[in-house]
């Protein structure tokens, strides 16, 4: 049976903090999509539906109106990317596989740039939450988006989402 993306989440009191319990995920915006050696795991940096109801007042009073997260994907296996044009909008889901030695399901990421299938670890690792005020056309703003970290660390290091080869943020939650 296919399942959506909030059924595989592993609870995160922070994440339930800011939605007042698990959130319903359903299409998601993929900013990056990066494979990581050690692990082996997918990390995902999305952006969800719906912005959190009990976002921080920083966010708040900063004009926030999107929700960013990494979703991380470990022990990961007969990876299938057919594409990979980014920012794409998606769904993620999955399907258990039975007779597996450990929790697994089959993972699907699908949209109109993106499409990848994969087996991993049946749990979804979820961090590296910020909030951001969506730039319009009308805004005459340019440069990068700024970012506000949940994360004490991160919003001491960090103002904006860091360069691709930051490993330190972009494979850690």
């Amino acid at each position: 049976m296919i399942r959506k993306l909030a059924e595989f989440l592993e609870a995160d009191h922070r994440l339930e903090a800011l939605y007042g319990g698990p959130p319903a995920v359903g299409e998601v915006t993929v900013r990056s999509f990066r494979l990581v050696k050690a692990g082996p795991s997918v990390y995902l940096r999305v952006d969800f539906p719906v912005f959190p109801a009990l976002a921080p007042s920083e966010w708040v009073e900063a004009g926030c109106d999107r929700f960013q997260a990494g979703l991380e994907f470990i022990w990961v296996r007969d990876l299938v990317i057919s594409d990979v044009i980014l920012p794409s909008r998606a769904t993620i889901s999955g399907e258990s596989e039975e007779g597996a030695p450990v929790e697994s399901a089959r993972f699907r990421v699908e949209g109109d740039g993106i499409h990848a299938e994969f087996s991993a670890y049946g749990r979804v690792r979820t961090g590296s939450y910020s909030g951001y005020r969506h730039p319009s056309d009308s805004d005459g703003e340019s440069g990068p988006v700024v970012h506000h970290y949940l994360s004490r660390v991160s919003a001491k290091l960090y103002t904006t989402i860091p360069e691709p080869w930051k490993e330190s943020f972009h494979e850690r939650l």
